[in-house]
C-alpha cells in the first residue's frame, strides 16, 4: 500500500514541476529548459516505477533504471511514445514541441495510475 502513496506523490510532484516548466519555458536558457524537462520526465516515470517497488530501494534509482522498468509496464504503443520522448530530450527538440510531449506523458501516466489516484 505504501508504494501507492509513493507513486501518487511522485506523480503530483511531476505535475507541479511541469506546471512550473510550462509557465517559464520561454524565459529559460536552453540548458536549463532541457535539465528541467528531463527532471519532469524522470519524476513522472518514477510514479510508474514506484508501483513495482514494494519496499524503497537502498539508493535512489538512475534514470535508465526507471526508464527500463517503465517501458516494461507499458503497452507497445505507449512504450514507443516514451522512447520517442526520450529521443526528443536527447536531441534537444524545439521547446514548445517538447512541452507538449511532456504534457502527453503526464496524461499517459495519469491514465496508468487512474486506479490509485
Amino acid at each position: 500500500m505504501v508504494y501507492f502513496i509513493r507513486a501518487k506523490s511522485y506523480f503530483k510532484y511531476a505535475q507541479d514541476l511541469f506546471s512550473s516548466l510550462k509557465d517559464s519555458y520561454q524565459s529559460l536558457s536552453e540548458e536549463e529548459f532541457f535539465k528541467k524537462a528531463r527532471e519532469v520526465v524522470f519524476v513522472a516515470l518514477k510514479a510508474l516505477w514506484a508501483l513495482s517497488q514494494v519496499t524503497p530501494p537502498e539508493k535512489p534509482p538512475e534514470f535508465e533504471e526507471v526508464l527500463k522498468a517503465s517501458l516494461k509496464s507499458l503497452s507497445e504503443e505507449k512504450a514507443a511514445f516514451l522512447k520517442n520522448l526520450c529521443s526528443q530530450l536527447d536531441s534537444r527538440t524545439e521547446k514548445a514541441r517538447l512541452v507538449s510531449s511532456v504534457e502527453q506523458l503526464l496524461n499517459l501516466i495519469k491514465d496508468e495510475l487512474k486506479p490509485i489516484l
